[in-house]
């Protein structure tokens, strides 16, 4: 689903069209895309889907964070989007963050954490689409 129908609390803006400013590695279809992104810990969105699943499209490269997710109030394991690439490359990456929810309509509130992966330089979230089942 797209981008637009999280509802931003803060620290997420949309950017049409996405490109790192950094000279990392890119895939270059990743790039120029529209993009919610957050530079900085304590970002926060809403997002209401209906499915049994959901998860992210992200942009995982050396500044990206780690997620704290929350879905129909209840706590999941914060997701770490640092992968062995994201050092020197700015890497499409899907995460599930739940497969398993009942039929219906969900709540999922996604918040950039504090912590951060000690092989990032920061504490990024960019997120290209919403994956929902």
């Amino acid at each position: 689903m797209g981008i637009r129908t999280a509802e931003v609390v803060n620290g997420w803006n949309y950017l049409e069209s996405w490109s790192p400013a950094d000279r990392a590695g890119k895939r270059r279809q990743f790039t120029n895309v529209p993009t919610l992104e957050a530079a900085r810990a304590g970002a926060e969105l809403v997002f209401v889907f209906e499915g049994t699943a959901v998860g992210l499209l992200v942009t995982a490269g050396p500044d990206v964070g780690i997620l704290e997710y929350t879905i129909d109030g209840r706590d999941y394991p914060p997701l770490d989007q640092f992968t062995q690439w994201s050092a020197g490359l700015h890497i499409p990456w899907a995460y599930m963050l739940a497969a398993d929810l009942n039929p219906g309509e969900h709540c999922l509130v996604l918040k950039t954490s504090k912590e951060k992966n000690p092989k990032s330089k920061g504490n990024a979230g960019r997120i290209q689409q919403f994956l929902v089942n």
